[in-house]
């Protein structure tokens, strides 16, 4: 299901900053958003909010099986996040929250924290909006239940991408997509994770007229 999930997401980020139509606010005739420059874009700051669906997986083979087999479930999985890009240079702030119970007891258990990510924007499709980076940043997280808290705090990288478009009628707003790998350095440790997340989110080009 979130391999199929994943394709249509991706088919999805590719056609709409293709088809995207809006409206001249001189003629009043629907016309194709003609899409500002990635590099001109790249000389303000960007600065954004997104919301994502989670879907940590623990390296821990344990929690794996308990997971594939139904016994473990998630019932929240959200990443919300502020993004602030300049030309090539991306810093990410993250609170994340997976909540789990089990179908066998009264089981609860949350993995939740704040992240924080540099990364590199490699602009290698400007026409289509596609804007891919990779990055590294610091986890502080726990997973706590009702009667303990671990600490799991840990470095990790990420490569991803943000396919955006204008917002009709607006010079500096836009909206974007959000499709994220993230890994912890360390995979040895039973609370290694590693992570896949798509999203969307609402930006403004600061400076930009």
């Amino acid at each position: 299901m979130r391999h199929k999930q994943f394709l249509i997401f991706i088919s999805l980020a590719f056609i709409i900053p293709i088809n995207i139509h809006s409206q001249d606010k001189e003629t009043g005739i629907f016309t194709r958003i003609k899409h500002k420059n990635k590099s001109e874009f790249h000389d303000y700051a960007f600065i954004g909010l997104s919301l994502s669906i989670n879907n940590p997986t623990f390296y821990s083979q344990p929690f794996i099986d308990k997971l594939n087999e139904g016994l473990i479930k998630e019932t929240n999985k959200m990443i919300f996040a502020t993004n602030i890009s300049y030309r090539r240079l991306q810093f990410d702030i993250n609170y994340f929250q997976n909540n789990y119970t089990s179908s066998l007891s009264e089981f609860n258990m949350t993995y939740d924290g704040f992240e924080g990510f540099l990364s590199y924007r490699i602009q290698l499709i400007n026409y289509l909006h596609i804007d891919p980076y990779i990055g590294i940043g610091y986890q502080e997280s726990q997973i706590a239940n009702s009667e303990s808290i671990l600490k799991v705090s840990q470095p990790l990288w990420k490569i991803g991408m943000n396919p955006f478009f204008s917002i009709p009628n607006s010079d500096n707003q836009i909206i974007y997509f959000i499709v994220e790998y993230k890994q912890s350095f360390n995979y040895s440790s039973n609370y290694s994770v590693k992570d896949f997340s798509y999203g969307v989110g609402y930006a403004w080009i600061l400076g930009y007229d």
